[in-house]
């Protein structure tokens, strides 16, 4: 049985740990040496490394994969219309719906067919959840993003950061506020000081939905900056709805203050990380049994 694992590839941190935490998690279970692995460019540019038998798998994931982008929506295309040439197994782990405020709304006749193509459908976030399980409720299960399993992304620092802002790699966001700036778009090479830097970090605040998720995980007292709908997966998956702000409020110094100040007093429920835990030790379970 041939394993293919595809994954966003979209050169951010946040992608290739994603990517990473998949194939540390079929390692742990003895199955990683079986599986190949290719970014979904690679994936458009050559469509036949998808022709394979009904017994071989394919595992999509993770990201913000079911979103209006170029890129994925060109990667949706080829993956159904080789699907309906070669059917296999598949499972989606760790991806969630990722549309802009601003874009249009996709599809729900695309998502119908992807999902109908899934043998197992783990989705990071609970709204994701509720649009996916209304085609395939017995196949959908709820998975925080995987990377939380890699032991670089949880560490114990001295917070000695007061406030990190961490950009996402898409948007020029600027804060005029005193703060330490990350980008999740540096040399991947550099993921551990990008990581220390939110380890170390008394407040996040970030458009980056990894930034605020590995925030979280690592006890910061985290901000949102939304600009898309993966962020109010996000914010209820954590239980810190209230503290999202809009992306063109980052220019407002008071919109700022305020939310920095809530985030001071809110209740953070950092007890849910041992139950993201669970989950995804759950969900590889699961996996490993289609697979064999």
């Amino acid at each position: 049985m041939k394993i293919i694992h595809i994954n966003a590839g979209r050169d951010n941190i946040g992608d290739a740990l994603s990517a990473k935490a998949i194939h540390f998690a079929l390692k742990q279970r003895s199955v990683e040496n079986e599986s190949k692995s290719y970014v979904i460019r690679e994936v458009i540019k050559n469509p036949g490394v998808l022709r394979l038998a009904i017994d071989d798998c394919v595992i999509i994931g993770g990201g913000g994969l079911l979103g209006h982008c170029p890129s994925f929506d060109r990667f949706w295309n080829v993956y159904l219309r080789m699907y309906k040439k070669f059917p296999h197994k598949t499972v989606l782990w760790g991806i969630g719906i990722n549309e802009h405020y601003d874009a249009q709304v996709f599809s729900k006749t695309t998502l119908k067919s992807i999902l109908s193509t899934a043998n197992l459908i783990g989705v990071r976030g609970p709204l994701t959840h509720l649009a996916c399980s209304q085609f395939a409720p017995k196949k959908t299960q709820l998975v925080p993003c995987p990377t939380l399993m890699l032991s670089e992304v949880i560490q114990e620092f001295p917070k000695d950061i007061d406030m990190l802002f961490v950009k996402h790699k898409d948007f020029d966001s600027k804060l005029s506020l005193p703060h330490i700036t990350v980008d999740n778009f540096p040399d991947l090479n550099g993921r551990i000081d990008y990581l220390s830097a939110i380890q170390r970090a008394r407040v996040v605040l970030s458009c980056s939905y990894h930034g605020v998720y590995w925030g979280f995980l690592n006890h910061c007292r985290v901000i949102p900056v939304s600009f898309s709908t993966r962020f109010d997966d996000l914010n209820a998956l954590l239980g810190i709805v209230p503290l999202k702000m809009r992306l063109v409020e980052l220019r407002d110094d008071k919109v700022v203050r305020d939310r920095i100040e809530v985030a001071k007093h809110f209740d953070y429920d950092y007890g849910k990380v041992s139950g993201f835990m669970n989950m995804n030790r759950g969900f590889t379970d699961s996996v490993v049994r289609i697979l064999q």
